[in-house]
């Protein structure tokens, strides 16, 4: 099964070429503030159910706080099921 076969219809932009992997993991190598973190992901994790649970943090954790563990939490939850999130974009 490939990495595109686990998207929604919701998903508008996913790291499942080359360069969008490597986008998403320079991304990844700083912190990504809540309140700044759907613009930041937008090109390389564009997805209305990931935005909706980031939106949902707001009202309970501060909006300067780092979500990398969470959004990697839940892209190995909605995209990812059974896996690890860096070993399976390390395949791209």
């Amino acid at each position: 099964m490939k990495f595109k076969d686990f998207l929604n219809e919701g998903t508008w932009s996913c790291p499942w070429t080359k360069r969008k992997a490597d986008e998403f993991i320079n991304i990844f190598n700083n912190p990504i503030k809540l309140k700044d973190s759907t613009e930041i992901l937008y090109n390389v994790c564009g997805d209305d159910l990931l935005y909706d649970y980031l939106e949902s943090l707001k009202n309970k954790v501060p909006l300067d706080k780092d979500v990398r563990p969470e959004v990697a939490k839940w892209i190995e939850k909605h995209w990812i099921p059974n896996g690890k999130l860096i070993d399976r974009m390390k395949r791209f």
